[in-house]
């Protein structure tokens, strides 16, 4: 139960309300997001609520995710065996811009195009047969609650002068999905 909206208000001047596995039959944005890659997840969204497991963008639960976390914090993390996350405070109820970076030294998490939380991290990420989810993890069956604007991945650690340039409605070099909901094909 998908649907789009146009919206002045919104980041991209679109909302998408619902969630979809996004397909992935070449195996490209699981390599993306996995091994020693470097990597960026980019959303706009508004949350309806910071209570557990609020989920943005989701690879499973065992590989890669930006969702809240069980405290209600914001949390990007990956997995290498165990979740290693940065995390932040977060308001519901207004649009914000979420980036986490994996680059070659660690994890970053980034809001409204500032870095609020790093830390050290050069383990493998796991890889999982699990579908990529715009707004669900697939694996444990958890979804969004609240509205997007966009979501961008990209095969690269965006620097932070790029994070604070990211816009829905106009993509890098290096993304592997870009979505702004402006058209219906999901």
């Amino acid at each position: 139960n998908s649907v789009v909206f146009t919206d002045k208000d919104s980041p991209s001047g679109y909302i998408f309300s619902g969630n979809f596995p996004i397909p992935d039959a070449d195996g490209t944005i699981n390599k993306t997001l996995s091994g020693t890659s470097e990597f960026t997840i980019a959303a706009w969204v508004n949350l309806a609520d910071t209570g557990s497991h609020n989920i943005i963008f989701a690879k499973g639960d065992t590989q890669v995710a930006v969702k809240t976390n069980n405290s209600g914090d914001l949390q990007f993390f990956v997995h290498d065996g165990a979740w290693v996350s940065v995390t932040t405070k977060v308001t519901a109820k207004r649009w914000i811009h979420i980036t986490g970076v994996r680059d070659s030294e660690g994890l970053k998490l980034y809001m409204d195009g500032v870095l609020v939380s790093e830390r050290a991290h050069t383990n493998k990420v796991n890889s999982n047969s699990f579908a990529p989810g715009v707004g669900i993890d697939q694996q444990q069956g958890r979804t969004l609650r609240g509205l997007l604007a966009g979501i961008q991945i990209y095969s690269r650690a965006l620097d932070a002068s790029e994070v604070s340039a990211l816009n829905p409605n106009a993509v890098l070099d290096g993304a592997v999905v870009a979505y702004d909901f402006s058209s219906s094909e999901l």
